[in-house]
């Protein structure tokens, strides 16, 4: 998926009005003066689109490249010297409304394969969802935490990854997806979290089995009792379930799930120790960050 600057469209459209502008109708005068801008944008718009800029043409890439080949043959013609460079010319000199007409059947041809090719693509309007803006769950829901939270969620690139895909697939209207990614991501963070205390998770953990092993856990630094309150509410979620089709969710369900693993998350990230500082410029990895825990823990 690759986001889309709608304005490229408008100024693609802009630059390509200009040959509209100049007429071919017999007995009219188009002067070099007129035709040289117009010319110009035509060979940098046809430039950047076949180079994939704002879109990947593939019906209308035929006609296009030979809506460039005519601009091409139209510079060389009437502004350019042997060696392809622009030569001086008299702006007041007439072009034949021929060579007009030719250029202008070459754009005409590409303007009719865009509009159906543009008329088919895949482009969609994802709506604001409830409270949330639609650019920052697509792009960066990590945005939902405080400064604090974030870095020590984005230490974790695959819980972080997962999170953003929550974002998006909410964005989209996928709440099933959405609750799957979310889940995922507190579950990745949870191990962290589990570990911190000394354990050492188990093959196939759940929520609740992480649950049960916090719960007993006795000396100095123990898990905080809030914590554990998120982590109940949040425990009889099957993420099985949801990934094997034996459970869907509706939008307000993923919403719900959305929000209960970010409380969550924040809760469990929130006693896990801050990174520590980087050293020779290198980030220091989940091992350094246990042992700055078990430091805390024994102090």
């Amino acid at each position: 998926m690759e986001r889309i600057d709608q304005f490229d469209f408008y100024k693609m459209g802009r630059d390509l009005a200009h040959v509209m502008k100049l007429d071919e109708t017999f007995g009219s005068t188009v002067t070099k003066g007129d035709a040289v801008s117009a010319v110009m944008q035509i060979l940098r718009c046809c430039t950047g689109l076949l180079a994939g800029k704002p879109v990947k043409l593939v019906y209308s890439e035929n006609s296009l490249r030979a809506l460039k080949d005519a601009a091409d043959k139209f510079w060389k013609e009437h502004f350019a010297d042997t060696d392809g460079h622009l030569k001086d010319f008299d702006w007041n000199a007439a072009i034949s409304p021929y060579d007009i007409s030719k250029l202008k059947t070459a754009f005409r041809t590409f303007e009719n394969n865009l509009a159906a090719e543009l008329g088919r693509a895949a482009t969609y309007y994802v709506p604001k969802r409830g409270i949330y803006d639609t650019h920052d769950l697509m792009n960066e829901a990590l945005n939902q935490f405080s400064d604090e939270i974030r870095s020590k969620l984005s230490a974790n690139a695959p819980a972080a990854n997962d999170f953003r895909d929550a974002g998006r697939a909410l964005a989209f209207d996928l709440p099933t997806a959405s609750g799957i990614h979310a889940v995922r991501a507190l579950e990745i963070i949870l191990a962290d979290y589990y570990k911190s205390f000394g354990l050492t998770p188990e093959k196939d953990m759940t929520i609740a089995k992480y649950l049960k092993g916090l719960r007993d856990v006795k000396g100095d630094r123990t898990p905080d009792p809030e914590t554990i309150g998120w982590l109940d509410a949040i425990k009889d979620i099957d993420r099985n379930a949801l990934m094997h089709g034996r459970k869907s969710l509706n939008f307000d369900d993923g919403v719900r799930i959305f929000n209960l693993v970010t409380g969550t998350m924040i809760a469990v990230l929130k006693e896990l120790p801050a990174i520590p500082a980087a050293q020779d410029g290198k980030k220091l990895g989940l091992g350094s960050l246990l042992l700055a825990s078990d430091k805390a823990a024994n102090q």
